[in-house]
């Protein structure tokens, strides 16, 4: 037992009303139940529709139009110029892919571990290049990218949620034994 165990603040926290008000009882994620399922959906959704659609927009662009000016430009110059034209190709076709993946919830951790990749790719690139915000211009604090690589991690770790293709290809069944109850199984929480 730590020392910050052994403080036992439960009382205190409980007749605190100000802290009440603050903080209102967080439930553990296994016991969010639709709530959670729900908000998986909803970044799930808007994740892979805006990563698919700037794909989309590549292809419509042209690939080597995208290579040649949007591309080429930011590729730091340690990298080898067989990797950044092998990268710099491929990105359309993964971002249209990985966000097909998320959208219908198949093979979900898969997409989501390769677009944390590339964002980072990317934001290494732009960082070398631009400075930390990674922008051209400072319209923004920062380069909306930091925010897709966190929630694209995110969804890597709590997975698809039970609106998906993976959930009802890859749902694991859990077999209880009688005696067993919810609060023996609560660290097996899986969203799949």
């Amino acid at each position: 037992m730590t020392h910050l165990q052994s403080l036992n603040l439960k009382p205190i926290i409980q007749h605190n009303k100000i802290f009440r008000a603050i903080m209102p009882q967080i439930k553990p994620p296994q016991k969010l139940g639709f709530l959670l399922s729900f908000a998986t959906l909803i970044n799930r959704l808007a994740l892979g529709t805006f990563i698919a659609l700037i794909g989309i927009q590549k292809f419509q662009l042209g690939l080597s139009v995208f290579y040649d000016e949007k591309f080429t430009p930011l590729v730091p110059e340690w990298l080898p110029p067989y990797l950044a034209k092998s990268f710099g190709y491929s990105l359309p076709f993964i971002e249209v892919l990985m966000g097909a993946c998320l959208v219908f919830g198949f093979f979900t951790r898969t997409a989501a571990a390769l677009i944390t990749l590339t964002l980072i790719a990317i934001l290494i690139a732009l960082t070398q290049k631009l400075g930390y915000t990674a922008l051209e211009t400072e319209t923004l604090p920062f380069h909306y990218n930091y925010i897709l690589a966190t929630l694209a991690f995110l969804l890597l770790i709590i997975g698809p949620g039970p609106a998906s293709i993976d959930h009802v290809l890859f749902k694991r069944k859990n077999k209880k034994s009688p005696s067993s109850t919810d609060d023996e199984n609560d660290d097996d929480f899986s969203f799949e």
